[in-house]
């Protein structure tokens, strides 16, 4: 069974987290509004050959390719994509954010992004499933000082 909450409540509201799932909602409907769905992704998704090799696109796309690596973190396949990656967010998101606090967590939230993006670039355009929220996204916790610590496939975080 898919969870939708956590067994407790964080002490915060967790403000980056639901400004992040507002956002990602409203790029979405963006996306869904456009007419033209591929020149979208064009314009926004991180295209490894266009990031190594410096390839500048017609507006709207951002006028250095690098950026699109953040404009990327907010670009959905699917409305599957998007739903399962927003219910993971909400459901551990805020425990995330109240063990790092608003910034922290905000900054490890485009770090993860950023290292999947750089990631799947330095493939030389391969498309590789990356498993950043969890294979990268751990190691940055670790460096953040926080340890995992998994129960049952649940998870609980405490402070090193």
């Amino acid at each position: 069974m898919i969870p939708y909450s956590g067994n407790h409540k964080v002490p915060i509201f967790p403000l980056v987290v639901y400004g992040l799932i507002a956002l990602n909602v409203y790029v979405f409907a963006q996306e869904l509004a456009t007419p033209d769905r591929d020149a979208f992704f064009g314009a926004f998704a991180a295209i490894p050959y266009d990031i190594t090799h410096n390839i500048v696109l017609a507006p709207p796309s951002p006028p250095f390719p690098a950026l699109t690596i953040l404009t990327s973190m907010f670009v959905h396949g699917s409305l599957l994509h998007i739903v399962f990656n927003m219910l993971f967010l909400f459901v551990f998101g805020p425990d995330i954010e109240y063990l790092c606090g608003h910034v922290r967590f905000l900054l490890l939230y485009l770090v993860c992004g950023i290292a999947a993006a750089l990631a799947e670039a330095g493939r030389a355009g391969y498309r590789v499933a990356i498993l950043h929220s969890s294979a990268m996204g751990l190691n940055v916790y670790r460096r953040l000082g926080f340890a995992p610590i998994c129960i049952t496939g649940s998870s609980l975080w405490s402070a090193e």
